[in-house]
């Protein structure tokens, strides 16, 4: 029985991977040339900014919270960093260095991440609207910055950030950066005391307190993480396509929040795997890459992630029919 149990565990956290080789199987065998080298790098290379704000996103989502404003963090991180090192007229024109601008962005990040965290957990409010007000605000700044226009002509040392390539300017790096930043959140959440932390402040918070764990900082140092890795995926996608529109990374959260919840994060929190997440990202990029080579519409293609968002929510509730979907209360009481 306990065998049984086991598997069926197994086959619940990671379901995902068999809608993943399911999904590549179909598309290789009715969309001429999908089996291809190049197509798989493709895929990778799309899913690197989305699998990077998986990782925070998972984090939050296990600690029974919400966070909604990473797309906009991410767009005004890098959008601050890019108009502090391009020329006018949509620069400011310092010229600052591209190293300096990473890490301005990823210091708006932290600062993001550590004001999301003290609304939450000092003030008791509600992680979902807090993050929901956050995102309004930090892409209205986005907008202040730079009046609405697009940031081009980037540093060549910034665009190799997202940009560069190896092996005969085949293999790109970025796909490189995803990789180290998945093998260190699985280590993180599987192998670290604190990755068990997040896991328990999600599953039983008042138990947690009990015994003695810091739930408040364990919170506020999820919500740090989320926004930072935000940044550093908006520092990808804005390096990769040397522009940065103010609405970079605009509708990307809740696709995000799919991607996790499709790989067996359950929004009520205390649950979720980092093998599972990246299940969840590959399938969505799988989707996506098929809807670019068939050339679907624009409208359809909103339409198929409405449908993707809407089946993960379904999944999860059905996967946790004795939890409230939502949590109203704040994450400081229960």
């Amino acid at each position: 029985m306990k065998f049984n149990t086991s598997w069926k565990k197994m086959f619940s956290d990671y379901m995902v991977w068999t809608l993943v080789i399911a999904t590549f199987l179909i598309l290789s065998l009715t969309i001429p040339n999908y089996f291809s080298i190049t197509n798989f790098i493709f895929i990778l290379v799309q899913s690197v900014t989305i699998g990077v704000l998986a990782i925070g996103e998972a984090y939050v989502l296990m600690t029974g919270n919400f966070d909604l404003s990473i797309e906009a963090t991410l767009g005004f991180s890098v959008v601050l960093a890019g108009w502090l090192i391009t020329a006018p007229p949509v620069g400011l024109g310092i010229y600052l260095h591209p190293l300096l601008g990473l890490l301005i962005a990823l210091g708006v990040g932290v600062l993001v991440g550590l004001l999301n965290g003290l609304l939450i957990v000092k003030l008791g409010i509600n992680s979902f609207l807090v993050t929901l007000a956050m995102q309004i605000t930090l892409r209205g700044f986005a907008f202040l910055v730079t009046k609405g226009a697009t940031l081009y002509n980037l540093p060549a040392l910034f665009r190799k950030i997202g940009g560069a390539t190896l092996i005969h300017d085949f293999f790109p790096v970025s796909i490189i950066i995803g990789i180290v930043f998945y093998l260190g959140a699985y280590w993180m959440l599987e192998k670290s005391s604190f990755g068990r932390k997040i896991l328990m402040v999600g599953g039983n918070k008042e138990a947690c307190k009990s015994s003695g764990i810091k739930t408040d900082k364990v919170l506020i140092l999820v919500f740090i993480i989320s926004s930072v890795l935000a940044s550093v995926g908006g520092v990808i996608l804005g390096s990769r396509l040397n522009t940065i529109p103010c609405t970079l990374g605009q509708n990307m959260g809740f696709t995000v929040i799919a991607a996790c919840v499709l790989g067996g994060v359950s929004l009520t929190g205390g649950k979720g795997t980092i093998l599972g997440v990246l299940g969840g990202v590959l399938f969505l990029g799988l989707i996506e890459s098929a809807l670019t080579v068939l050339d679907v519409s624009p409208y359809w293609v909103m339409f198929v992630r409405g449908l993707v968002i809407l089946l993960a929510i379904v999944i999860d509730r059905l996967k946790n029919t004795s939890k409230p979907l939502l949590k109203l209360h704040s994450s400081t009481s229960h």
